[in-house]
């Protein structure tokens, strides 16, 4: 899975996010604007990934206009 790979672990530890994290962060940031449904858990290290790509550049991708999860 993606939250036990290795390669993940350094996406979890860099700065900036990087063309991988933008491809992956794509299909989260879509199910996020169209459905209420929780894809992760809170104690999942992919959902601090994605709180993080969230606010990453300024927070733009958390201003876009979503579903608030159930």
């Amino acid at each position: 899975t993606l939250s036990s790979s290795s390669a993940a672990s350094d996406v979890y530890k860099r700065q900036a996010p990087g063309y991988a994290d933008m491809v992956v962060f794509g299909g989260f940031q879509w199910a996020r604007c169209v459905s209420a449904f929780p894809l992760l858990t809170q104690d999942d290290a992919v959902h601090a990934w994605r709180e993080r790509m969230l606010d990453a550049y300024g927070g733009s991708a958390r201003a876009a206009p979503a579903f608030v999860e159930a």
